[in-house]
């Protein structure tokens, strides 16, 4: 079980007793730096087009949001990316593009994470597909160890910011909503975490993680 800690943090404009038992990080853009350009420059490469055509083709639509449910397998979403960016590569070179876009984790990260593991249990929550996934757990192991568990969108079924996402993941933790503190790049994630009873505080770089765990009462030693 996790050091509980109790603290009476000012946290937008409010004054709040908050018991922060677990602390659930988002992967991409909060822990892992990532960049799609990297995909549609590999994918232009090999597609003889150039990569400003690729971009403008690309987008986050049903067939995406499908795939990070895991309703969508690699092979039948690589057919859509096909189809969308009107390109013929085959599973292979799609794939390797497809995890072109991770560049590594954010500086001083894991140092963070050192020094928090020990305070409070850690969790990721990532909306994703099964191939990122297999990629960050190969790549990133070393930096997963510190999490108890990365839940995976495509593995559970339901991505952020739909409220059975948090609750299903609030479930598995086994912690009260209250009792979590959630750290996201995006404002409707932040939203959806909030609206299922979580703490929720958009970040998007290292010094605004640091500071929103600060905010909510963790040593100042990192």
């Amino acid at each position: 079980m996790a050091v509980a800690n109790s603290w009476t943090v000012a946290f937008l404009g409010d004054t709040l007793s908050a018991r922060i038992d677990a602390v659930l990080f988002d992967l991409g853009g909060v822990v892992i730096e990532f960049d799609f350009d990297r995909a549609f420059a590999f994918w232009a490469q090999h597609a003889g087009l150039d990569p400003a055509l690729i971009k403008a083709r690309y987008q986050i639509d049903e067939a995406y949001r499908r795939h990070e449910r895991g309703e969508l397998g690699a092979a039948g979403y690589f057919a859509h990316l096909r189809e969308q960016l009107q390109i013929e590569l085959d599973d292979t070179l799609m794939l390797e593009g497809w995890n072109r876009i991770f560049i590594a984790p954010f500086a001083k990260i894991d140092e963070l994470f050192a020094v928090l593991a020990p305070e409070t249990a850690l969790y990721a929550f990532s909306n994703t597909n099964d191939s990122h996934a297999a990629f960050m757990r190969l790549h990133y192991r070393e930096l997963f160890n510190y999490f108890r568990t990365v839940f995976v969108s495509s593995e559970i079924g339901y991505r952020k910011p739909e409220a059975r996402a948090f609750e299903r993941v609030v479930q598995l933790i086994g912690y009260a909503p209250q009792n979590i503190l959630f750290l996201d790049d995006l404002a409707e994630n932040i939203a959806g975490a909030r609206a299922v009873g979580l703490h929720a505080v958009q970040v998007t770089r290292v010094a605004q993680t640091r500071a929103a765990l600060l905010q909510f009462g963790f040593g100042s030693t990192y």
